[in-house]
C-alpha cells in the first residue's frame, strides 16, 4: 500500500533538502516501528547514510549544501579586504624589528666609533624604560590584580547565568514542542480508530446485505 505523504511548512535551512517537507512516520502512535525487521532496516538505512557522508568512502561524498546558497558576507566581500588580502598575499607580513630591544656589544673595531656608541646607549635606555614599564605593571598587578580577577570571575559567573537560563528556555522549548506533537498525534489516533471502526462497521454491512 502506497504511503501518502503529510506535508508541513519549512521551518529550518536543513528543511530545504528536497524530501524533508514530508513526513512519512508518527513516532508517538505508529506501532510499526517495534517490530524488529523494522528496526533493522532503519538501522542500515542510517548506516548506508553515514557512510555515504564520509569522503573516505568511494571518493563520492554527497554534498549536503549544494542546494542553499552562499551567504552574503558584506564586510568580507569589501574590496577594500579583498585588496588587503591581496596586498598579504603579494608582499608578505613583516616581522617586527626587535633589534631595538637587544643590549648587544659593539664589535672592538667600533670603540671609537661615536655613531656605534650612540646606538648602544640608545638601545640602553629603550630597555631601561622597558625595566621600569615592567616593574610597574607588576606593582599595578600585585596591588589591584585580585580585585580585577574577582571582577572578571563574577562576569564570567554572570554570563554561566546567562547561558544555563538560555539552556533552561531552550530545554522547555523542545520539550514543548515534543509535547505538542504527542497531544495531536494521539488526538488524531482517536480519529483514525473512529474511522477505522466506521470502515469496518460499514464494510461488514456491506458484505451481510450482499451475502443476503
Amino acid at each position: 500500500m502506497e504511503q501518502k505523504a503529510i506535508t508541513y511548512v519549512p521551518m529550518t535551512l536543513a528543511s530545504r533538502t528536497e524530501g524533508a517537507d514530508q513526513i512519512y512516520a508518527l513516532p508517538y502512535i505508529d506501532s510499526e516501528l517495534d517490530d524488529p525487521a523494522l528496526k533493522k532496516t532503519m538501522q542500515q538505512l542510517l548506516k548506508n547514510e553515514i557512510r555515504a557522508m564520509r569522503a573516505e568512502n568511494s571518493g563520492k561524498r554527497k554534498n549536503y549544501l549544494a542546494e542553499l546558497e552562499i551567504p552574503s558576507l558584506p564586510i568580507i566581500d569589501s574590496a577594500f579586504i579583498q585588496s588587503e588580502i591581496e596586498r598579504v598575499s603579494s608582499t608578505g607580513v613583516q616581522k617586527l624589528n626587535l633589534t631595538a630591544y637587544e643590549n648587544t656589544v659593539d664589535p672592538p673595531a667600533q670603540m671609537d666609533d661615536l655613531a656605534a656608541w650612540d646606538r648602544s646607549i640608545d638601545r640602553s635606555k629603550i630597555n631601561y624604560e622597558h625595566a621600569l614599564n615592567t616593574e610597574m605593571n607588576m606593582e599595578l598587578l600585585k596591588e589591584m590584580g585580585a580585585a580585577k580577577y574577582k571582577k572578571y570571575v563574577e562576569m564570567l559567573r554572570d554570563e554561566l547565568a546567562v547561558l544555563e537560563r538560555e539552556y533552561e528556555q531552550m530545554v522547555e522549548s523542545v520539550t514543548e514542542v515534543n509535547r505538542s506533537r504527542k497531544f495531536v498525534q494521539v488526538h488524531f489516533l482517536l480519529i483514525i480508530a473512529k474511522a477505522q471502526r466506521n470502515y469496518y462497521r460499514s464494510f461488514k454491512c456491506e458484505n451481510r446485505g450482499t451475502a443476503e
